[in-house]
């Protein structure tokens, strides 16, 4: 299913509320001008989509413990990510951003967000990962291809995102359907 059109004006109703939500901490007071417009796109929805990704219920579901949304080598969003999860939740858990350089850091993230320039690095790791369930997002198709779970992806001045559905059943990871509505669906090799 191709839902990359549903961004335009067809929405589902859940959906509608969560990208407006999203748009909405673009807006708030305080947001930095100097962080490029596409940065601040994602730096909202990476927040959100802790919302609509769940790990395995074998996880602890302790309501204080913290979502750790880890950014591999650098903080290409200046900030702009911190400022977006200080002092707000997903759900009932706190949220908390973390700049990882050890590959033996990046487990403990619930996501992952890999920057185009360590793409390269995050091929390494990706077998290391593959099992774990971690939401890991890049920003190309062909982080995809290398095993990442999301990756946002540009068409002319919009701003995309596809997922992996191999990668998500081998993660362990449960996405809303919500989520994978908005998503352009990349099967599993071998699937249809």
């Amino acid at each position: 299913m191709n839902a990359c059109a549903a961004f335009r004006f067809r929405l589902p109703p859940p959906s509608v509320t969560a990208l407006l939500l999203a748009l909405a901490f673009l807006a708030m007071p305080g947001a930095r001008a100097d962080v490029p417009r596409e940065y601040k796109l994602k730096a909202a929805f990476l927040f959100n989509f802790t919302k609509y990704v769940q790990r395995p219920s074998a996880l602890p579901a302790d309501s204080e413990r913290t979502i750790v949304i880890g950014l591999l080598g650098s903080d290409p969003f200046e900030g702009e990510l911190q400022r977006i999860a200080r002092g707000r939740r997903s759900g009932s858990h706190p949220v908390a951003v973390r700049v990882l350089t050890g590959l033996e850091e990046v487990g403990a993230a619930d996501l992952l967000f890999v920057p185009a320039a360590e793409e390269g690095r995050f091929a390494a790791l990706a077998a290391k990962l593959r099992k774990v369930p971690v939401l890991t997002v890049g920003e190309s198709g062909r982080f995809l291809d290398d095993g990442g779970v999301l990756a946002f992806v540009r068409d002319g001045d919009r701003l995309r995102f596809s997922i992996a559905l191999g990668a998500v059943r081998r993660s362990g990871l449960q996405v809303s359907a919500q989520l994978l509505s908005l998503a352009t669906l990349v099967p599993e090799k071998g699937q249809p």
